[in-house]
């Protein structure tokens, strides 16, 4: 899950590069190809969430449930990250 984050936000500051923009987090990184158009709207918040969470597990790493983490990966992180693979392919 962190490596997957992190691997995504790197192709999104790749795709931002040129624009202008100097995101500040990771999860700005997911917010800022969505206002730019590189990604749609709604899988730019589900990607936030997910830098949120890869935060969640770097820095507060006791504080997260095992349970719901791996309900939130199965019950569709696994898809969100395919579909950001697919619109940034």
């Amino acid at each position: 899950m962190i490596g997957a984050v992190e691997a995504a936000v790197q192709i999104g500051l790749i795709l931002l590069r040129g624009t202008g923009a100097r995101p500040t987090s990771f999860g700005e990184v997911f917010e800022l190809l969505g206002e730019r158009g590189i990604i749609p709207r709604d899988l730019a918040a589900a990607m936030r969430r997910f830098a949120g969470l890869r935060n969640l597990l770097v820095h507060r790493y006791w504080e997260v449930d095992d349970a719901r983490l791996y309900r939130e990966l199965k019950e569709g992180g696994l898809e969100t990250l395919r579909r950001f693979l697919r619109h940034v392919h």
